[in-house]
């Protein structure tokens, strides 16, 4: 079951949001790479935008296909404090969030967003798994 057959048993609409860093929210080694290539990080950032606007566009039209109500965006900043305040903004019954089951220190170091949202909502959140495809 993922969030849209959640939404269809529950007859509830869907808000999928999609939030892309800005130069200033990259996470770690990435913040490094940006201050020594702050342009074309800039212009990284713009294209995964991009990427994620048309993702969304596919998916919308993918989900209302199946009778749903969604809405989407692409949102910039700190990709944990934008899906708190943004759950919190459209009042949210819950937030449903693509983890990489990544937990403890391997979380801690690759600054999984699933545990800082966690620690942060007052919105009940489900962690679904993301599975990469190979290609």
């Amino acid at each position: 079951m993922d969030a849209a057959d959640l939404a269809g048993a529950r007859g509830s609409s869907l808000h999928l949001a999609w939030v892309v860093p800005t130069l200033g929210t990259l996470p770690g080694q990435e913040s490094a790479s940006a201050r020594l290539l702050p342009g074309a990080t800039s212009a990284l950032l713009d294209l995964a935008q991009d990427d994620a606007e048309a993702h969304l566009r596919e998916q919308v039209a993918q989900l209302r296909a199946r009778g749903l109500l969604v809405t989407a965006e692409v949102l910039r900043g700190d990709p944990a404090m934008i899906i708190v305040r943004t759950a919190e903004q459209i009042n949210a019954d819950i937030a449903v969030i693509g983890t990489h089951g990544r937990s403890g220190l391997e979380a801690f170091w690759s600054e999984s967003v699933a545990p800082q949202v966690i620690g942060r909502s007052h919105v009940p959140l489900l962690l679904v798994p993301v599975h990469e495809s190979v290609a």
